[in-house]
């Protein structure tokens, strides 16, 4: 899973395995919007071969999905609807309904905002229902709770692949606790060296307080472990 967290001026963006739910490639770029420091651009030029990219839909761009599919790599990636081409609509079995898979279709997409050239791969689109409730539009328009995905993996149930997207919520949960719990919500160093240091003392706390508790630590095993260290808990 790919995602990126601000701190100040700086951004992190971070890639996470969510099998062993640890961070894996992390770059630290200025807080800009676009650029060298777009959240797609870091992940295009740090990808790797033999992955599952599961991405939200800050990282939609049919350039940067057609490089993961170069370099020998899949991806699934939420998007936002748009009206495209059907090739194939495929029938739902029971397991993907009961997993809330609305539509599963092969598309023919178009292009993103950025000129890019055809896209060499096929393209499946699942539609699910059930995805979190969305702020009001600006325009007035209804927004859809459903969530849309485009993944190049058109041979895996689909009812697989929207188990797999849901794993993505882990790296959610991982900047939550890097944040609130390791108390790195702003960074304090206005130099990548700074950011650095203060990422892996946090990480080294983490596994340090993992390994004393012999378990996921949340705010209130964090808290427990202050206590103790000012011996105040036994």
């Amino acid at each position: 899973a790919a995602a990126g967290g601000r701190g100040g001026k700086w951004r992190m963006h971070l890639q996470f395995e969510v099998w062993t739910r640890l961070p894996d490639t992390a770059v630290i770029t200025r807080d800009e919007v676009g650029g060298a420091a777009d959240e797609r651009s870091v992940l295009g030029s740090h990808l790797q071969s033999d992955r599952v990219y599961i991405m939200d839909r800050g990282y939609e761009r049919y350039a940067l999905f057609e490089d993961i599919v170069q370099v020998g790599s899949d991806y699934l990636s939420r998007v936002q609807w748009r009206s495209m081409k059907s090739a194939v609509a495929q029938p739902i079995p029971e397991a993907a309904a009961q997993a809330g898979v609305v539509s599963d279709e092969l598309i023919e997409p178009g292009r993103s905002r950025e000129e890019v050239g055809r896209i060499t791969h096929p393209v499946r689109r699942l539609v699910l229902e059930g995805g979190v409730p969305q702020a009001p539009s600006p325009t007035g328009n209804e927004r859809s709770e459903q969530v849309v995905l485009l993944t190049n993996l058109v041979d895996v149930p689909a009812e697989v692949l929207a188990a797999m997207y849901r794993l993505r919520w882990q790296i959610e949960l991982f900047f939550r606790f890097f944040k609130h719990v390791l108390g790195c919500r702003d960074l304090i160093s206005n130099k990548p060296e700074g950011v650095a240091i203060q990422i892996y003392c946090a990480l080294i706390a983490a596994l340090l307080m993992c390994l004393m508790l012999g378990r996921d630590v949340g705010r209130h095993g964090f808290r427990i472990l202050c206590l103790y260290f000012q011996g105040w808990a036994d």
